[in-house]
């Protein structure tokens, strides 16, 4: 079977199983099987394949059929332009966390001079793919992941070496809901989280790939989805220093409730952003202390 017999042939397969965006599933899982790039398989379409990489290939197609996201059965995925290594232990990051990097990206660039010395704690670092994109596009830029997944701050340790950043981010366990901030270098200029915000009562409703695969310790609070926002908003001030900013991707009719948390703690709206689909997915919000 040559390769464009085996591109139509599974796409047509994993559309009937109702697999979502079966074309890329089966591109994705035939480049990691064949070790090369998607753009590769039009360079060879005629190219048959030998009966070790057929295996390989229908291996990978079980898994997906089983509902298993590609980003897990491949060991990465594509995060603003770059390739970061995941695991099960962190969410799989997604397009909408990449408009909360370019807002605090334009953030950085309208309130501190080129080069200038920044500092940004993300909150629920998962595979780091915030820090280090971040870390990437501004060079005066020094950042602080934490998280409550020890495995998951592995995943990041590995990214950040990839990308030739770790010695700019330092990474801690800690988890953020039992205040056990102490140990980082504080204050901050930013406080950047992209946290679990689906309710326990949503995260029944979420799809397969999401619910069966995914860290759900990365995915809901167990409760109204609004948890980790109260305590990132109770240990604000702690955090950032004066003229500090927190900026936030949030979930789906959350922006009211999250705002209404954050200025009665204090601190003040400043910036509230929609995504591609009219969703309101980023909140930003400064600290200006009364010293």
């Amino acid at each position: 079977m040559t390769v464009s017999e085996l591109i139509r042939a599974s796409t047509e397969f994993l559309k009937e199983k109702n697999i979502l965006e079966p074309r890329l599933s089966t591109e994705l899982l035939l480049c990691h099987t064949l070790g090369c790039r998607r753009i590769d398989l039009y360079l060879q379409f005629d190219k048959p394949l030998l009966e070790t990489e057929l295996a390989r290939f229908r291996e990978s197609t079980r898994r997906r059929l089983r509902g298993e996201p590609v980003q897990y059965i491949v060991g990465e995925t594509e995060f603003y332009g770059r390739p970061f290594h995941v695991t099960p232990d962190v969410l799989i990051p997604r397009p909408e966390t990449e408009l909360l990097c370019e807002t605090v990206l334009e953030h950085i660039g309208k309130k501190f001079p080129d080069a200038a010395p920044v500092s940004i704690l993300d909150i629920g670092t998962g595979s780091g793919n915030i820090p280090i994109t971040l870390l990437l596009h501004a060079p005066g830029l020094r950042a602080t992941g934490i998280d409550v997944s020890g495995k998951a701050l592995d995943v990041a340790r590995k990214n950040a070496e990839r990308h030739q950043v770790a010695d700019r981010l330092r990474l801690e366990k800690v988890d953020i809901l039992e205040g056990d901030t102490d140990s980082l270098q504080t204050p901050f200029d930013i406080v950047v989280s992209n946290p679990p915000y689906v309710s326990a009562d949503d995260f029944s409703d979420l799809q397969v790939e999401i619910r069966d695969y995914e860290p759900r310790v990365a995915t809901t609070d167990e409760s109204d989805g609004l948890t980790f926002f109260r305590a990132i908003a109770d240990r604000a001030k702690h955090l950032l220093r004066h003229g500090g900013a927190v900026m936030l991707e949030i979930g789906m009719g959350q922006a009211d409730a999250v705002q209404e948390i954050f200025t009665r703690k204090g601190l003040r709206p400043f910036h509230r952003q929609a995504d591609l689909d009219g969703i309101d997915r980023i909140l930003g919000f400064t600290y200006e202390s009364k010293e």
